[in-house]
């Protein structure tokens, strides 16, 4: 229903549950057919991302800068003036290790290395909660404190920027 409402060119999502047993046809909107998926391999009824693009805009499912260790797809979308803009899903699963913040870093870096003036947008769950965007610090009392920074690190590093402040749900 959000959909239909909001029609977005591009959505992303995580947790999808999906398999390749699932067709994008009977899961996304018609309009939505186009879906870049990156499904847990072994399937393991959780997890899995994508980015959904709307019929009539041009993007390819940049798969090689997909790393191991890490759920997250990218894809890259024609942007105007030869501008390289790349668009990804991540999900960092609760209680997971450094690992997956260190692969989804090493994925931004190639691109970076590769496109230097590209626009990069990465969206998901992240599942660190205690992480306060507007001073860009460590919760006091929380948990994941490591994790923490090397996020906030690694969008330093990135120069990448916390666009939504506030939980979604």
């Amino acid at each position: 229903a959000m959909l239909s409402d909001s029609k977005p060119d591009i959505f992303i999502g995580t947790e999808s549950h999906l398999s390749i047993d699932h067709t994008n046809a009977e899961t996304f909107p018609p309009d939505y057919q186009e879906c870049f998926r990156r499904d847990r391999t072994p399937w393991d009824g959780h997890g899995g991302v994508f980015v959904a693009v709307r019929t009539g805009v041009v993007a390819r499912h940049a798969t090689e800068f997909e790393v191991p260790d890490c759920e997250l797809t990218w894809i890259e979308v024609n942007g105007t003036k030869n501008k390289h803009i790349f668009i990804g899903s991540y999900y960092r699963p609760p209680r997971s290790t450094e690992t997956t913040l260190k692969a989804m870093d090493a994925s931004v870096s190639r691109i970076r290395e590769q496109y230097p003036g590209a626009v990069i947008m990465i969206g998901g769950d992240f599942n660190l909660p205690d992480i306060v965007w507007e001073e860009e610090s460590f919760r006091t009392g929380g948990r994941d404190k490591s994790q923490c920074e090397l996020l906030l690190s690694i969008m330093n590093s990135h120069d990448l920027v916390q666009t939504n402040c506030e939980p979604t749900r």
